[in-house]
């Protein structure tokens, strides 16, 4: 019994860990398809989409409510039990207009951490890249949130600096 306790304390962590790393993957490759999408619909619109409706993509999960990331310019939002993804179409940030789409977890550990694109973002060579972002952790998962332990911990990113005043930490 004591063997098996110990075996249990080791490989139930691990396996959360994994089962994490899993929905990470998914969500990163959910979000590229959403990208690849958004930046053909760029090409022939000129213009970045606004919804999910206006992609020539099948996104099988249902809409969505807003959960993190509220007042950082969401039109339009899909998510799972899990996680969501979301557009942001023309956020008013640092004086000018960007278009963003995130993928992020909505309940447990790991809540409003995820991934953030870039797609436009005037004059800025940060424009078309993903980060892996732990968007607003000490608003949005409460006072007891860590710095870190999505990007650095579960994904294995380095912290490359802060967006939106400090609220929005992003990793390489």
């Amino acid at each position: 019994v004591l063997i098996i306790g110990i075996l249990a304390a080791i490989a139930v962590p691990q396996y959360k860990k994994a089962v994490i790393k899993s929905k990470a993957a998914r969500m990163q490759t959910l979000l590229s398809e959403v990208i690849k999408a958004s930046d053909q619909y760029y090409l022939q619109n000129g213009e970045y989409p606004k919804n999910f409706e206006d992609l020539d993509i099948e996104i099988n999960l249902p809409s969505g409510r807003r959960t993190c990331l509220t007042d950082l310019g969401v039109s339009s939002i899909k998510q799972n039990d899990d996680f969501a993804i979301a557009i942001h179409s023309e956020y008013s940030a640092w004086s000018y207009k960007v278009n963003v789409i995130s993928a992020y977890f909505i309940t447990g550990k790991y809540k409003c951490r995820g991934f953030s694109h870039i797609q436009q973002w005037k004059d800025k060579p940060q424009a078309d890249v993903t980060y892996c972002m732990e968007a607003r952790y000490n608003l949005d998962c409460g006072t007891n949130c860590e710095n870190g332990i999505f990007c650095q911990d579960i994904m294995g990113k380095r912290y490359k600096g802060s967006m939106t005043d400090g609220l929005m930490l992003v990793y390489d």
